[in-house]
């Protein structure tokens, strides 16, 4: 049967467009049911990616965190080291005497003190 013949009857025609979309529909479904092992199988190995993805992700945050801790702690330990300089130098003593009593090379000592002049 083609759909649009008959009688111009409207809703004998709804009824032809009815029943050709549940036989299309159907085809669709035994096509669909016919594959679920493969749509499963794809579903499930997105999924995995996605978990897959979300623990590396977790695992680079720590990552990023613990060298962004250990880089502050090395910036506080350096201005530290700098404030120590800066206050001794303020009390009268030398780079050379700063350098003996901190083991701090005279070298940064004095790269510290040209900053703050």
């Amino acid at each position: 049967m083609i759909i649009g013949e008959g009688d111009g009857n409207p809703k004998a025609l709804a009824m032809q467009i009815l029943d050709k979309c549940k036989e299309n529909c159907c085809r669709i479904g035994d096509f669909i049911w016919s594959r679920r092992l493969e749509v499963m199988g794809v579903y499930e190995q997105l999924f995995d990616d996605e978990e897959s993805f979300k623990v590396a992700l977790r695992e680079e945050k720590k990552v990023a965190l613990r060298e962004g801790r250990m880089e502050g702690r090395m910036e506080g330990r350096q201005e530290h080291r700098a404030e120590i300089v800066r206050t001794m130098s303020s009390k009268g003593k030398t780079p050379r005497e700063i350098s003996d009593l901190t083991d701090i090379p005279l070298e940064d000592i004095e790269t510290i003190l040209s900053k703050t002049d």
